[in-house]
């Protein structure tokens, strides 16, 4: 492996906190994140689930000097990250070529879909015309969700802070799992063909 890259495999105890530093680094991938593990970046303050096969790369902000791994789950979880210096290059698709995407032609928005406690609900289901959904845990909810297949439930998916949204370009039925004791309404949207 390069000099400029480096990988990181962090055994993380269960409730524990472990800071990697002195990494001076550029980006950062996330190839294996269990759903239990949040990171900060350069902060001890601001904890975000990375997904795997996520990168976040710093742009103009300051070098990544540290980043800071909080295992919330019941269990001791491993960890690989991969950072390093300069930019990162996706070379998955042809570097040369024009290509032209064509624009989508309807936008629609459904009523809100509740979730009860600590259940899991099909927040919209599939439709092979379209081409992304658009999730957004309101703000009055003020409990996290989680989101992803039909089996998501306790401990799975990806998390959804109150007040943010996501974007995901699929085809596939989303469902949603509320771990909160209330009754939540997610806001639901999407892009077709």
């Amino acid at each position: 492996m390069s000099k400029h890259i480096r990988e990181h495999i962090v055994l993380v105890g269960a409730g524990k906190i472990v800071r990697l530093s002195g990494l001076d680094a550029d980006f950062v991938t996330a190839y294996q994140t269990p759903a239990d593990v949040k990171f900060a970046i350069n902060s001890e303050t601001s904890f975000v689930w990375l997904a795997q096969g996520i990168t976040y790369q710093r742009g103009p902000a300051e070098p990544i000097q540290h980043i800071v791994l909080r295992n919330d789950g019941s269990a001791e979880a491993s960890v690989k990250l991969i950072t390093g210096v300069g930019a990162l290059v996706d070379s998955r698709g042809p570097v040369f070529g024009t290509t032209t995407q064509a624009k989508p032609s309807r936008f629609t928005s459904s009523a809100h879909v509740a979730i009860a406690a600590t259940d899991s609900e099909e927040l919209v289901a599939a439709d092979s015309d379209r081409v992304a959904v658009i999730l957004s845990n309101l703000e009055a909810n003020g409990s996290v969700i989680y989101y992803g297949d039909s089996g998501i439930g306790s401990g799975e998916g990806a998390e959804l802070p109150v007040g943010a949204s996501v974007s995901l370009p699929t085809t596939a039925t989303v469902y949603g799992y509320n771990p909160s004791g209330a009754t939540v309404n997610i806001g639901v949207s999407e892009v077709f063909d």
